[in-house]
């Protein structure tokens, strides 16, 4: 349904009586420490001014949206604040569309209606939550990598780098903004919060659940694998015992939740909780609970939880192996991981490895929805980015004698090029791919001759990937969506609301002004104060272009024009179209 109709706002002010409404929250979720800035100003300004002097039961979309503005064009709030108040508006009325549900179920018709409202306030409020990301966020998406630590000879971690990378590249850091977006609000969904759209508890696993005791007990038995290391089923092509193959597919699914809703260090928690730490490293890297390259909710963790001791530890560590040399293997480490969970039929056990090294196959065959298709390109996108530049730089010179032997990136580069040699060399790695399990070891010893080369991921990810790159800019990616073999993905990317969307990220204000005013006029069938067949510019249609922003959030300008009382009201009472909820 395109819009609110009589009877939609009949419904809405139903409950409005029902459940005397609060004056509009700020609500504490979006940033990336999962609190917003104190916004005193506004809510000083909407418990004493005109919404709180007639009952909040009466107080209607209108209203409230209309009272924000106000609030904003007086200079009594600035712009951050009021996109937090828009944001907790929508979200708000949709907790109660929501709530009156289980009273509907005998009423199918109504119970479909609400839904359906309760999904486009959702898609409001995630459209708003884009807005604080992008424009009011005064964080730097990415973080800094934490601490700075004395005394280091100027040496900073790897960390450290990447987000200094993304700092200086405004295209980037609007990557990692949308990155942070998509998170937060696949955190939300997969925790019940704000936006999400499921009465279903959090999944429980018992104590060691990931450890393969039915296993054990039947080694060999009816196909079973004959030894129990993590490798042993992609290793000899045998499987597990049904019971543990079960279990191992739900926390595989679960860990791919986390590590979309950019929680890795929950990932790697739960890892250990089940059993399987060796997972746990395997997902955390050189980067440790935070991953090499944390953006969003992760990032605001960095920055509250790293210590100067913790940075000094990977300072010494980085100079032992070079910067870049274990955050490459490992990335190489994961490809293989991804791949081999491919060949296996594990789909999300490959799209969690995929996801940490930018494997685009595996990562998307799970994608079922817009948002995670876009997070999936988008991840991929900034991790190849900040790949490329930071490159190999060599570790210490080796030394070795015969009571001690260092061995760093310069000798394991030795020893996979004697392990080639011995093999026939590269040509016999390419000339019969897949030809017999030699060849096949020897493709992947050279794979990672590569890496140690210096040549992770151009090297090696576009081979491995079929030429599936990830997009360097918006335009790309968006491209890339709509040629998108996943119907749900396709028509979702061409809804209004992820149109308006696109064009936020892309920041093509003039662009989403044409788009809002063909919306409007494909509604209502008339225009504003504009001719018929000339549309207005963004400062006399889009009301929220009042809402200019600095790098602070705050408003540089309140003096454009707004749109006439009949195009305000259209934009503030119209419900976007519904959608697919956001779902995991």
């Amino acid at each position: 349904m395109d819009n609110f109709d009589e009877d939609e706002q009949g419904i809405l002010e139903e409950i409005n009586a029902l459940e005397q409404l609060p004056p509009s929250p700020l609500l504490n979720f979006g940033s990336p420490s999962r609190a917003r800035p104190q916004a005193s100003a506004l809510n000083m300004a909407l418990r004493e001014g005109p919404v709180q002097q007639q009952p909040a039961a009466s107080g209607s979309w209108d209203e409230e949206f209309a009272a924000v503005l106000g609030e904003l064009l007086l200079d009594r709030c600035d712009a951050k604040d009021a996109t937090a108040a828009l944001e907790g508006m929508a979200q708000r009325r949709s907790q109660l569309l929501k709530q009156d549900l289980s009273q509907q179920v005998h009423r199918p018709a109504r119970y479909m209606h609400l839904q359906a409202l309760a999904a486009e306030l959702d898609a409001q409020a995630a459209t708003w939550h884009l807005v604080w990301c992008l424009h009011c966020n005064e964080m730097p998406p990415a973080g800094t990598g934490g601490p700075e630590v004395l005394d280091t000879a100027g040496m900073r971690t790897t960390r450290q780098m990447l987000a200094d990378h993304i700092s200086s590249d405004a295209q980037l850091t609007r990557c990692a903004a949308v990155i942070a977006w998509l998170e937060s609000m696949a955190d939300d969904a997969l925790n019940g919060g704000p936006g999400a759209n499921s009465a279903h508890g959090q999944p429980r696993f018992a104590e060691h659940e990931g450890v393969w005791l039915e296993t054990k007990h039947r080694l060999g038995q009816g196909g079973l694998v004959t030894e129990l290391d993590p490798d042993a089923p992609s290793r000899q092509g045998r499987s597990l015992h049904s019971d543990n193959a079960k279990a191992e597919e739900r926390l595989m699914y679960r860990l791919w939740q986390l590590v979309r809703s950019g929680r890795l260090k929950d990932a790697r928690a739960l890892c250990r909780a089940c059993g399987q730490p060796w997972r746990a490293a395997s997902i955390g890297g050189p980067g440790g609970d935070f991953g090499p390259l944390p953006v969003g909710l992760a990032a605001g963790q960095v920055e509250e939880e790293l210590t100067e001791e913790m940075q000094v530890e990977d300072i010494m560590h980085e100079v032992a192996t070079g910067p870049s040399l274990s955050r490459a293997m490992w990335k190489w480490t994961c490809l293989q991981a991804a791949q081999r969970a491919v060949k296996s039929g594990a789909r999300y056990e490959a799209a969690l490895y995929g996801a940490l090294c930018a494997y685009l196959p595996a990562t998307l065959a799970v994608c079922g929805s817009w948002e995670d298709a876009c997070w999936a390109y988008c991840r991929a996108w900034l991790d190849v980015a900040t790949d490329v530049p930071l490159g190999r730089e060599p570790g210490p010179a080796t030394e070795l004698d015969s009571k001690n032997l260092a061995v760093n990136g310069d000798v394991l580069v030795h020893v996979v090029r004697s392990a080639t040699t011995s093999q026939g060399g590269f040509a016999a790695a390419t000339a019969l791919p897949g030809a017999g399990p030699a060849d096949a070891a020897t493709a992947t010893v050279m794979s990672a001759l590569t890496v140690l080369d210096g040549q992770w991921p151009a090297g090696v990810l576009p081979q491995a990937s079929g030429g599936l790159v990830p997009p360097a800019t918006f335009d790309a990616l968006f491209a890339m969506l709509a040629a998108s073999g996943v119907a749900s993905v396709v028509a979702a990317g061409r809804d209004n609301v992820h149109q308006i969307q696109q064009h936020l990220i892309k920041d093509s204000m003039a662009a989403l002004a044409q788009h809002l005013y063909s919306w409007l006029v494909a509604k209502d069938g008339t225009v504003t104060t504009q001719s018929a067949g000339q549309p207005p510019t963004a400062t006399a249609l889009y009301p929220t272009s009042a809402l200019s922003f600095n790098s602070g959030g705050d408003m540089l300008s309140g003096d454009e024009p707004l749109a006439t009382s009949e195009g305000l009201s259209a934009a503030g009472s119209s419900g976007l179209p519904s959608r697919p909820a956001r779902l995991l």
